[in-house]
């Protein structure tokens, strides 16, 4: 893994930050955050939109994220899925193949 650290694309993410804050008041709401889920086809339970932002508002405490608590949270995530994959993909092509996965 130490070869192939995870690189986070902070500018695809706060790209993410800015679509998601409709309000453009410089944070993300259960509000904001359920509406694009669902503009999107994705259904996520109240409770698990909750608890993604909770996770993330460490530091405010507020039921809100900011841009740094999301990109902190955002680049967290993406690291252990990252750390996941290189696990996965044993012979390092970018890829998993079937005989990697058994």
């Amino acid at each position: 893994m130490a070869d192939r650290p995870y690189k986070p694309d902070k500018e695809r993410l706060l790209k993410l930050f800015e679509t998601l804050d409709t309000k453009k008041d410089g944070f993300i709401s259960f509000d904001e955050l359920q509406a694009y889920m669902q503009k999107n086809g994705q259904c996520i339970e109240k409770d698990e939109i909750k608890g993604f932002i909770k996770q993330g508002d460490a530091r405010s405490n507020d039921g809100m994220l900011d841009e740094k608590e999301f990109m902190d949270l955002m680049t967290t995530r993406e690291q252990r899925l990252w750390e996941q994959f290189v696990k996965l993909d044993r012979d390092g092509n970018g890829q998993v193949s079937s005989s990697e996965l058994f």
